[in-house]
């Protein structure tokens, strides 16, 4: 055997057995990998159950009435299993699904897991409000209280999937909570006649929204909307999401139901799933790359129906782990020229500056909207306002507009950065300091559990509830300003 031959044999022995090696750290890493998620916290019912009375894309549903009809049958079937689960086991006090507990809706005035409309006389115009993934109709309680000053019709959607069980949302899809968006738009225009409807959507709702509107602009070229607001939109979501969808189709095949899960957690939110099925967060990255089809191929094909988009107010924390914030202006408000009424509108909340706190940051959440910050006269169709520190120096807010700040003087907000808040989150915005549940300070009136404040100190792993969601921050000190800018942006000039 030459030389030659003999290193060559080495190499092929030396690659295949670097190759065997791999596979089998590859093979050894998902064992692992499964064994860990596999350990978690026992499934419960909650998890496991799907009530059948869920509306869906081929439900044989045509009218607001029937679904709001299936919606009560959804609630009683609801209702009759938790009370089975009550009479079986001892009182859970953080169990929403134990009637006793602290958790429990039955503990408030109103259930707000529910849909609800409001129906004055002869109202002015209306406001159809979708809350987020998740979550319920009390993601936007504070904006629907706002408008009862106003003359309006208000229809708040429980979309499918939501406010039951989070076992719902391994099965719902994002085309079952457009149908129900679709079923909802419907019914709100024939109550409404020619007068103005507006939308508010938070997060999920309003790329949900933003579909309704890309298909009719599409189909008709025009849409029934006159006005959009939008909270932490889910322009676009971590590729996360996707990637994780071979956890839950490994977990099939082994038939391990945990896999199917992101998260297993406790249910001590009366309004908000803790536990998130990987389902839930594959359907809303399915639905931003459907809008972003869209969007793509109207710029392309018809790009005059954009100048008919309605005016867009958006609001978004610069620190958001939920979705990409600088996705609302690279992936939405680029596509979109100035609106033939009204002005596009961006309200940035940036984190606190105030201290010695920066130091500690990973990052500078900033950075990503800087290029639109300082393109001054670049982009006249779309007013930025970033609500931020006075100066470094102080707790206090203020608003800069954008893009061209150089003779404005910021305007002083009455409002200031708590001293242990270092910035909002995807779920405060629209949460006031004094909200019952997400709030700074607890109700006294109401015995129920209060989770704003809930930030308790000790040792690791003797509580239910993660660190990481007691420490997110759940209320925004300048949403009373949100709420009163949205509210007077939202309704025609009467």
């Amino acid at each position: 055997m030459t030389v030659v031959r003999w290193r060559w044999k080495i190499l092929k022995e030396s690659l295949k057995a670097l190759g065997y090696g791999a596979l089998f750290t590859f093979f050894a890493a998902i064992a692992l990998a499964v064994y860990i998620l596999d350990s978690r916290p026992d499934l419960s019912f909650w998890h496991t159950e799907v009530l059948p009375q869920e509306f869906d894309q081929n439900s044989e549903i045509t009218t607001l009435a029937q679904y709001f009809a299936l919606e009560r049958a959804l609630f009683a079937a609801l209702d009759a299993r938790t009370a089975q689960a009550s009479q079986r086991d001892p009182a859970n006090k953080i169990n929403r699904y134990d009637d006793r507990s602290l958790a429990s809706p039955k503990r408030w005035p109103q259930d707000w897991n529910r849909s609800f409309e409001v129906t004055p006389d002869n109202p002015d115009f209306g406001i159809v409000l979708l809350h987020g993934l998740s979550d319920s109709p009390y993601s936007l309680r504070d904006v629907h209280l706002a408008f009862y000053q106003h003359n309006a019709y208000q229809l708040g959607l429980r979309l499918p999937g939501h406010g039951t069980m989070p076992s719902a949302l391994t099965q719902t899809s994002w085309q079952d909570m457009y149908a129900a968006t679709e079923l909802a738009m419907r019914h709100a225009k024939a109550k409404l006649g020619d007068k103005p409807l507006y939308v508010v959507g938070y997060s999920t709702g309003g790329s949900l929204i933003i579909h309704y509107i890309l298909q009719q602009l599409k189909q008709t070229g025009t849409t029934d909307v006159t006005g959009l607001a939008m909270i932490s939109p889910a322009i676009a979501t971590s590729k996360v999401a996707m990637a994780a969808q071979w956890q839950e189709r490994l977990g099939s095949w082994l038939g391990l139901e945990k896999l199917a899960w992101n998260s297993i957690s406790i249910e001590y939110n009366p309004y908000k799933y803790g536990s998130f099925a990987i389902n839930a967060g594959n359907q809303i990255y399915q639905l931003s790359l459907a809008n972003q089809a869209l969007l793509a191929n109207i710029k392309q094909q018809q790009p005059e129906l954009l100048a008919d988009f309605p005016a867009t107010l958006s609001f978004q924390s610069v620190a958001d782990s939920t979705i990409l914030p600088s996705a609302v202006l690279s992936q939405f408000y680029d596509y979109l020229p100035a609106p033939n009424t009204g002005q596009h509108e961006l309200v940035l909340f940036d984190i606190n500056r105030y201290g010695k706190q920066q130091v500690l940051l990973k990052r500078e959440p900033l950075k990503s909207f800087e290029r639109y910050l300082n393109r001054v006269g670049n982009a006249p169709h779309l007013a930025i306002h970033l609500i931020t520190n006075i100066h470094s120096d102080s707790r206090e807010m203020a608003l800069k507009s954008y893009p061209d700040t150089s003779a404005q003087t910021p305007l002083l907000l009455p409002y200031s950065w708590p001293s242990t808040v270092y910035s909002l989150s995807h779920v405060a915005l629209s949460f006031a300091y004094n909200d019952p549940l997400y709030g700074a300070l607890p109700s006294v009136e109401q015995q129920s559990i209060h989770i704003g404040s809930m930030a308790l100190s000790g040792e690791i792993g003797l509580i239910h509830i993660g660190s990481a969601s007691m420490l997110r921050q759940k209320w925004n000190p300048a949403q009373p300003w949100l709420v009163n800018y949205l509210v007077n942006r939202l309704q025609p000039a009467i």
